[in-house]
């Protein structure tokens, strides 16, 4: 779709497409919508697999519809970034990076518990110079932050292993 006099040459569906979604009405007293409205258009087109300079053109035809304000720019290029980089990662669903938390919270819970384990079996080995036998086995089962913190205390506080 030539936008006449060797203006934008933009794939014919989309380039359409793109001009029928004209940026909202009153957008420059609405800049955050219109925003978001770029950011998502933006990711639709460099997630459709068209050829570099198509996107490129298509991307200036977006700033031409759609400008933002320069205090908006520079976080939608960091957002743009972290919803769109070919070469690091494709664009991720909010399921997905819901998902991602999700394991990372999981993941540094489970790093929290082994760590309080390793500490509480470290300080009894220390102070009493030598392999808490049984409580080894008595540690790794216990889940609960709460009381591995509360063991950990009690494990630098008592003065015989009997105690623990």
């Amino acid at each position: 779709m030539d936008q006449g006099g060797g203006g934008v040459k933009a794939p014919s569906g989309i380039g359409r497409s793109l001009l029928r979604h004209e940026a909202p009405k009153g957008h420059r007293r609405q800049p955050k919508r219109l925003y978001v409205l770029r950011l998502e258009r933006t990711v639709h087109l460099l997630d459709a697999g068209y050829a570099e300079d198509e996107i490129w053109k298509l991307l200036r035809l977006i700033d031409g519809l759609m400008p933002l304000p320069d205090e908006l720019m520079a976080p939608f290029r960091e957002n743009l970034h972290q919803l769109h980089h070919p070469d690091r990662m494709p664009y991720v669903t909010s399921f997905e990076r819901l998902s991602r938390q999700e394991g990372l919270q999981e993941g540094l819970r489970a790093g929290v518990l082994r760590t309080s384990r390793e500490s509480i079996l470290d300080v009894l080995e220390t102070r009493f110079a030598g392999n808490p036998s049984g409580l080894a086995a008595q540690v790794n089962a216990v889940d609960d932050e709460r009381i591995l913190k509360e063991w950990l205390r009690r494990a630098n506080l008592i003065p015989h292993l009997d105690q623990f």
